[in-house]
């Protein structure tokens, strides 16, 4: 049998077919039901039902008092396993109770006989299951019993210690291993009988509750668990109650518990007089605070006030609803909205009157079973639709958690944010809307009606954020918008004075222009947008943001504000932005630009050189901006060694154009101070040709152009165009072009050495002849030209004569023509004396060739070879003027080794060639180059002997058993053992003998 959805009654049998007069039954089509019931076919052999107990996927029906039948559900109807009771021994009338283990091994039932009541137990997973009398209940019927949440084995023979409720209120504790130990009473609640006793273990495994339930009371106690005992009779004491309520007796007292494993928490419902009362306890709230255990209690109405309740022969409570067990019905009502899901009838004739529910807590199957008939209950549907009854009472948390598909969270969700919206709460209403799929545009409408600006910022920015990376387009879109409507609310905010708020707000601005959203704008749009609300402060933070640092510093001087630009360029370190603005830069602030480029490693002086010529054609000639350009150029290319032909060309252009200042003019100093500088900066570079920098010719055209003389100089003389640099010299300087004539080392210049190579004595005559004539035509001064030939042994008299005029008196210089004319005598003297020796020496080398020419050697036959000490006549041979023979073949094969590898490839060439020629005059041609190659030189006493001499006279690896060759032990009557002869002090160490 089935049941439909809340507030609409309904129910089909899902077993055999059944007529509608037996069962009412109302069905709504496409509706899933929330309780599907199917009747059990089980053979009860002829018996009513009297009492059943349902643990571990096991049913236990007390059939009648004749046995107890053991059902597994899952197995065949027809294997059942009987336990026959002692109907007859104790004279039982009926089963009264009955109560399971969750294990399903132990089972205590309590029997009605003719005398009273017995309680007896009976271990079903015996190999014998028999029954045992508890005689220390006898007399007292048992209402209730609670089993020890510890006892978990199966194959335990023992029950561990358990909790007895009877009908006079009394509540006992026992241990039952094949009979009753330990029995006392712990508990005692007035006279009315104990409904239910329900004992559940707290998360922290540490403490337990136990709840006593009576016709109208509930008593809660908190026990601890000590090393996984439970202390039952401590636990039941006044000092661990937890507290009591009172409740109106329902006329048929019973009570339902119900454990929710989602929510850590068990919900217990109580039959009252008006209906159900059900309250759920939470176990994971503190142990200390007590009234946190006690529930309140909500009431589940079964009936109007003015009508009288019906008896109920069960109550079982579910997650969400409750049911009640009549004679011939089942009524089902959820406990949320406290409304009938549906009502359905049983037909009394085919099942008999019903008895109770049960639930097997191991699989939580629900049982409702009558006297002849037993139904399985499915409630795993039965939370499909109750999150709208949590929507409709305003609980949408409760009811997102229930929610299975998303169409139902979506609802609940809009559900929310519209109850939210109304209640004016916009900030909540827009981040449940943004969970949403109501409409983009209709959410926005909704907060622009209302003006909430605030409202409508989250919800764009939550709505940003749920957009997914590929949606480009949307998401600058939306950030756009953002930022239009952040400036227009800075807008009003700022038209309405209302500092404090506008900060506020600004900061809001900046942290999503800071954001990760940021990037997804428009650089260029977001600039029009922002300037046109004209919020500067706006505008230069986006732009640092975007690290647009050219539109800042382009405002800050516009705004006369060349210092904040300045530090912006030094807190980011972009040399680029310094090239880019110096030239504006340095004419307001030449300083500072030129000490921040000097703090910026990095900068690259080259890169400046236009704003240094801006500034120099906007200001002409001397001035101070040009001298800090000019020492802030030279500190690169002294302190960070830049080697750059164009830095060093531009400094020696700014030398030499720098011009005295107007009140130092007269002076000279300032000049003389810059002139010194160019030439330290050009001797520097002159002075070393291989690592100068500068093009000497470039810098030769510099200094013309600016008349810088002395450097002109200077370069003339670098270039080894000595004639020049005289020349030039002359026009202001007599003395410096006399250095340069001398090559006077004072001047700290090399010369290009090409040049340097071709100065001779006639350059050197020329050079001096141009000083002597510049001093006589040009100065007119006789003694000055007469100090030039003191100054130099390249002149005489004769050479400046020609500079004279025509008619002139020769007294200054008759001294000098004297001297040059006795100097012309001496040399005409030694000349002729050497000539004289020449002579002499030509006729001796004359008579010493013909000697040669006459001279012979006499080879006797006792001559032997230097070589191999053979007769030298015994083959061809070599006798060289010193003496010294040589066969032929032995010293070609000595001096082999020795003589360059060409010579020797030559060498053997020519010997192959003469052993296989036959032409006579070939022969004699081979010989001849034989003889020109091997016989050129004596092996003894030659140019050869000579190149010998570093050769050693043994090799290095033959040097140990030389040295040992020269050890000699001595013995005989005057000497002493051991005595070694020869050099006993030769070193040990062979490179240093070596």
């Amino acid at each position: 049998m089935a049941f439909g959805r809340y507030d609409i009654g309904m129910a089909y049998d899902m077993g055999q077919p059944q007529d509608e007069e037996e069962l009412d039954v109302s069905v709504v089509p496409d509706v899933q039901p929330l309780f599907k019931q199917n009747r059990l076919h089980i053979g009860l052999l002829g018996h009513t039902i009297s009492q059943m107990s349902v643990a571990d996927g096991r049913l236990f029906l007390a059939l009648g008092t004749e046995m107890i039948l053991v059902k597994d559900v899952q197995s065949d109807a027809s294997r059942a396993e009987q336990i026959a009771l002692p109907a007859q021994k104790y004279r039982m009338t009926d089963v009264v109770f009955m109560s399971v283990d969750p294990t399903g091994s132990h089972v205590v039932f309590c029997a009605q006989t003719e005398s009273g009541f017995d309680t007896f137990y009976i271990h079903v997973r015996a190999r014998a299951p028999s029954t045992q009398r508890l005689r220390s209940f006898h007399g007292r019927r048992i209402t209730a019993l609670a089993w020890n949440p510890s006892a978990i084995s199966r194959d335990s023979l023992s029950t561990q210690e358990i909790l007895l409720g009877d009908n006079q209120g009394c509540v006992h504790s026992t241990t039952i291993e094949k009979s009753d130990k330990h029995t006392k009473q712990v508990f005692q609640v007035g006279t009315k009988p104990i409904q239910n006793i329900h004992i559940e273990l707290h998360s922290s495994a540490r403490y337990f509750a136990v709840i006593i339930l009576t016709a109208s009371t509930l008593h809660e106690f908190l026990g601890e668990v000590t090393q996984g005992e439970y202390n039952f009779a401590q636990a039941l004491s006044s000092e661990n109650l937890l507290g009591s309520r009172d409740f109106d007796q329902s006329p048929t007292p019973t009570s339902s518990f119900f454990h929710n494993t989602l929510e850590a928490n068990y919900t217990v419902a109580w039959l009252g007089a008006s209906g159900a009362y059900t309250g759920t306890i939470r176990l994971g709230f503190g142990i200390n605070e007590r009234s946190t255990f006690l529930p309140k209690f909500e009431l589940v109405p079964l009936t109007d006030a003015t009508e009288a309740q019906p008896s109920i022969f069960g109550l079982l409570l579910t997650r969400f609803h409750v049911m009640f067990l009549l004679e011939q019905s089942l009524v089902v009502y959820c406990t949320v909205n406290k409304k009938k899901v549906f009502d359905t009838n049983y037909p009394k004739s085919r099942v008999g009157a019903m008895l109770g529910f049960c639930r097997d807590d191991s699989t939580g199957e629900i049982y409702a079973y009558s006297e002849k008939a037993i139904y399985s209950i499915d409630a795993s549907n039965e939370t499909q639709n109750v999150w709208r009854q949590f929507c409709e009472l305003g609980q949408y948390d409760d009811a997102l958690d229930l929610c299975t598909t998303e169409d139902a969270k979506q609802e609940v969700r809009t559900a929310h944010a519209d109850a939210l919206f109304a209640e004016g709460n916009y900030g909540d209403a827009v981040r449940k809307y943004a969970q949403t799929d109501v409409s983009f545009e209709t959410v926005c409408l909704k907060l622009m009606d209302k003006h909430q600006d605030m409202a409508l910022i989250d919800y764009l920015k939550l709505k940003l954020r749920s957009l997914g990376q590929d949606q480009l387009t949307q998401r600058t879109m939306l950030a756009t918008w953002l930022v239009e409507i952040y400036l227009s609310y800075l807008d009003r905010l700022k038209d309405a004075e209302d500092q404090t708020t506008y900060d506020s707000m600004f900061t809001k601005f900046q942290g999503f222009i800071s954001s990760e959203d940021e990037k997804i704008l428009d650089k260029d749009t977001v600039f029009d947008l922002i300037s046109s609300h004209g919020n500067v402060e706006a505008l230069l933070f986006f732009a640092e943001a975007k690290k647009d640092y050219v539109t800042i510093i382009q405002h800050h001087i516009h705004n006369d504000a060349p210092m904040e630009a300045l530090q912006l360029l030094e807190r980011h370190n972009k040399p680029e932005l310094v090239y880019r603005f110096a030239p504006e830069l340095i004419q307001v602030a030449p300083r500072k630009v030129l000490r921040l480029c000097r703090r910026m490693p990095n900068i690259e002086p080259r890169e400046l050189i236009p704003a240094f010529t801006r500034h120099q054609q906007q200001h002409p000639g001397r001035n101070e901006t040009t001298i800090e350009i000019v020492n802030y150029l030279q500190w690169c290319i002294d302190e960070k060694q830049v080697h750059d032909q164009v830095i060093h060309h531009y400094v020696l252009s700014l030398y030499s154009q720098i011009q005295p200042s107007p009140a130092q003019a007269g002076s000279g100093e300032e000049e003389a101070d810059m002139d010194d500088r160019l030439m330290d900066f050009l001797i520097g570079q002159l002075q070393d040709p291989i690592n100068c920098v500068i093009d000497k010719k470039y810098a030769l055209r510099i200094c013309s152009e600016a008349n810088q003389h002395r450097a002109c100089v200077a370069i003339y003389v670098s270039l080894g165009l000595y004639e020049e640099a005289i020349e030039r010299a002359l026009t202001f300087s007599r003395k410096l072009a006399i250095q340069v004539a001398k090559f006077d080392k004072d001047l700290k210049i090399q010369p290009d050495l090409a040049q340097a190579s071709l100065v001779d004595e006639a350059r050197i005559k020329y050079m001096w002849l141009q000083i002597a004539k510049h001093i006589i035509t040009k100065d007119n001064d006789i003694e000055g030209a007469m100090n030039i030939l003191a100054e130099t042994d390249a002149l005489s008299i004769e050479d400046i004569l020609p500079f004279f005029q025509d008619f002139k008196i020769i007294d200054p210089f008759q001294e000098h023509i004297k001297a040059s004319l006795g100097n012309y005598n001496t040399r005409i003297q030694d000349l002729e004396r050497d000539m004289n020796m020449a002579t002499t020496s030509a006729r001796a080398i004359r008579a010493d060739i013909v000697d040669i020419n006459r001279r012979h050697e006499v080879v006797s036959g006792a001559m032997q070879c230097s070589t191999c000490s053979y007769p030298l006549l015994s083959r061809p041979f070599y006798l060289f003027p010193c003496h010294h023979g040589f066969h032929k073949d032995c010293l070609i094969q000595e001096m082999l080794p020795h003589i360059r590898p060409s010579t020797a490839r030559r060498i053997r060439d020519l010997q192959d060639k003469l052993e296989t020629t036959r032409s006579p005059k070939n022969i004699a041609k081979l010989s001849a180059e034989l003889d020109d190659l091997a016989g050129s030189d004596c092996l003894r006493c030659g140019e050869f002997a000579i190149k010998m001499i570093e050769v050693a006279f043994v090799e290095k690896m033959n040097l140990p058993d030389y040295i040992r060759s020269w050890t000699v032990e001595g013995h005989g009557d005057g000497g002493r053992d051991g005595v070694v002869f020869g050099d006993a002090d030769a070193p040990e160490d062979l490179e240093t003998f070596i």
